[in-house]
């Protein structure tokens, strides 16, 4: 049986970080539930040439091994030795290519963060909208409740179930996110975000989110997260978000690219048989 492989120790929650979740949320969708098996950090060692990574900062744990990899990066540009049967075949953003290539030679297609594909899963319904929501990653989020006591029912919970957290996300005109991939999924749904430093304790710091923007040509930084709602939704208006057609031309790249990933690490499976 092949295998996907998301950074996570916990394989079938329902909640937990959606960013993690979602390789496995699209292979259960083009595979089917059941019908792969999963891996996280505890099956590292299980790894074989038959192991999809698709969603995340997995590449450090991945670079070791057989594994194909499409649309994950790394973590940060620090230096690293590559399997030579390690196959990078589609990449976060410019800055994981350019580092991977600098360490083993490999060139890699840049495709973007495949949590751009959440809408093919959950569609977003019509909801009003309030002004602002927050993506907390769960290391701020006690600074944050500190910080904006006030706005407690304006959490958008990437932690929740993904039904959940796109009916929450509908919610909002704008979005202001110390998480990575709570700017993916706001892009995917077009909906104006930026991404903000809180407590500077989100591992990777800059790198991911200069990595992932990169993919669209789009230099960002991460400015404190102000206090002031006004403050904060000015920072919002003057950061660049992809277009329309830049996001759906990602998508497209990315949906072939996994399915043709997945689809080899069967007929690699097969073969060992």
């Amino acid at each position: 049986m092949n295998s996907v492989y998301a950074h996570m120790t916990s394989l079938d929650q329902t909640a937990g970080n959606l960013g993690d979740r979602m390789g496995f949320l699209l292979a259960d969708s083009i595979l089917g539930a059941g019908k792969y098996r999963r891996q996280g950090i505890r099956q590292k060692t299980d790894v074989t040439d038959s192991t999809v990574g698709i969603v995340g900062s997995l590449i450090a744990a991945l670079c070791d091994s057989p594994a194909t990899v499409v649309g994950g990066g790394l973590i940060n540009g620090n230096r690293r030795a590559y399997s030579p049967e390690f196959k990078p075949v589609g990449v976060r953003g410019f800055l994981t290519q350019a580092a991977i290539e600098r360490d083993s030679g490999l060139r890699s297609t840049v495709i973007g963060d495949p949590g751009l594909l959440l809408p093919r899963l959950v569609p977003m319904p019509l909801r009003r909208k309030k002004p602002l929501g927050f993506i907390v990653h769960h290391v701020d989020r006690e600074a944050w409740r500190e910080k904006f006591p006030d706005h407690q029912d304006c959490l958008i919970d990437n932690y929740a179930p993904e039904g959940e957290f796109v009916e929450q996300l509908a919610g909002y005109e704008t979005v202001a996110s110390t998480s990575l991939h709570g700017c993916v999924f706001s892009h995917a749904y077009g909906v104006p975000v930026a991404p903000f430093v809180l407590t500077d304790q989100v591992f990777g710091g800059d790198f991911k989110f200069r990595d992932y923007y990169s993919a669209y040509g789009i230099d960002v930084s991460r400015p404190d997260l102000p206090t002031d709602v006004s403050a904060i939704l000015r920072n919002i208006q003057r950061v660049a978000q992809p277009t329309a057609q830049a996001v759906a031309d990602r998508q497209s790249e990315q949906l072939r690219y996994i399915m043709n990933a997945l689809a080899n690490s069967l007929r690699v499976d097969r073969a060992r048989r």
